[in-house]
């Protein structure tokens, strides 16, 4: 008969490889600005290509739970065992979650999650979406096509892009993982079940392929 053994494992180090030039990393131009070459040479002194894992000192001491980041994103998040979320790396449209529109260049702990204990996460290519213990799920950065799953897009004259720069709660429950893609985000539910962001305008076979979330 098979024993079962506890899971003994209580977090890790975080180890960091590639690029460190987040204004310019995703971007056209194979990454490079478009300043002169003195300028340039002192950019990439600055933000070097990591060409083997390193540490990163501002997570030194934190027993990270999870990694996260996307193939269309130019961010990472990080979870720790005591359910802290950072984030760093670009953060034009917000989704970051800080409130604002800065670049992070080193792991920041995302103040609007404080009180949740967050175990899972992925980024788009403009958006985070995080999953905690509860089951719950929050979202943040660009919202233009509902990627965040909280049942509106808000346009205005202003604010043509839905951009939500703090963490607000998706339409999910009971969730247990997220993926995302560029534009658009999955979750799977603790009772195994796929749900993405309802999409009720949508068009064609999707019309007949989707069904509401409530």
């Amino acid at each position: 008969m098979a024993v079962e053994q506890k899971d003994s494992w209580n977090g890790g180090e975080l180890l960091f490889a590639g690029g460190t030039d987040w204004a310019m990393l995703g971007r056209g131009g194979g990454g490079k600005s478009k300043a002169n070459p003195k300028d340039e040479l002192e950019r990439q002194e600055k933000y070097p290509n990591l060409i083997e894992p390193h540490r990163l000192k501002s997570l030194l001491d934190v027993k990270v739970a999870f990694i996260a980041a996307g193939s269309s994103a130019a961010h990472c998040i990080v979870g720790d065992v005591n359910g802290v979320c950072y984030t760093w790396g670009r953060n034009e449209h917000g989704q970051l979650g800080h409130g604002d529109l800065l670049q992070r260049n080193t792991p920041t702990a995302v103040a609007g999650l404080q009180g949740q204990h967050v175990v899972a996460a992925c980024g788009g290519k403009h958006h985070t979406v995080v999953v905690t213990r509860e089951g719950q799920s929050f979202g943040f950065g660009l919202n233009s096509q509902g990627q965040l799953g909280i049942g509106s897009i808000k346009k205005t004259k202003a604010t043509p892009e839905d951009r939500q720069l703090s963490p607000v709660k998706a339409l999910v429950d009971n969730a247990a993982r997220v993926s995302c893609g560029a534009d658009f985000t999955a979750w799977l539910t603790k009772t195994g079940q796929v749900r993405c962001p309802c999409a009720c305008s949508c068009a064609g076979c999707w019309q007949a392929a989707l069904l509401p979330c409530c």
